[in-house]
């Protein structure tokens, strides 16, 4: 059961750290290189909308919002494997 609530507070962590971080930088990125977002190009309008977005089942956002998690599950679960590798004897 540890196991599990530990599990579940990394994924929240890294779900919190990708709206916190990740969409606000791709609100600076996307404003840099296509201009301006909605009608008065603020933050808490693009957030709004992504918020929005998710809450419509948007897949699309759905993809972003998750994909940092699924990365950090695959690169967890292939270190786990390489430290449970045994060296063989040559």
């Amino acid at each position: 059961m540890r196991q599990i609530k530990r599990e579940l507070i990394i994924a929240a962590v890294i779900l919190v750290a990708t709206v916190v971080v990740l969409f606000p930088i791709t609100y600076v990125v996307g404003g840099k290189t296509l201009g301006p977002f909605g009608e008065d190009g603020s933050l808490g309008d693009f957030m709004g909308s992504l918020f929005v977005a998710l809450a419509d089942g948007n897949l699309a956002i759905w993809f972003f919002l998750l994909t940092p998690l699924a990365a950090i599950a695959v690169v967890r679960v292939g270190w786990l494997g390489f430290k449970k590798l045994k060296p063989q004897a040559l």
